[in-house]
């Protein structure tokens, strides 16, 4: 009840999934909140290209087929000079 009285009516609620929460929270569109905006649509986008250029690093270094950027993006991440 806190959430539903302090929130404006022209809210707009930002969230990684954030239906869940506002399921969980039982929230109403155009009643307690204006709209929502899921991070999670935004990101999506972008999962699979960095998930297939880390599949295939992963290959090439079990592969033995290493690139010197494999090596140095490698490095970069964990930390080494």
């Amino acid at each position: 009840a806190l959430i539903r009285t302090t929130l404006p009516k022209d809210a707009v609620l930002v969230g990684q999934s954030i239906d869940h929460d506002i399921e969980w929270l039982g929230l109403e569109e155009g009643v307690d909140y204006r709209t929502y905006v899921d991070l999670a649509d935004i990101f999506a986008n972008r999962i699979p290209k960095i998930l297939l250029t880390a599949s295939n690093a992963v290959k090439r270094i079990k592969e033995g087929t290493e690139t010197d950027g494999d090596v140095e993006r490698r490095q970069s991440l964990k930390g080494d000079p």
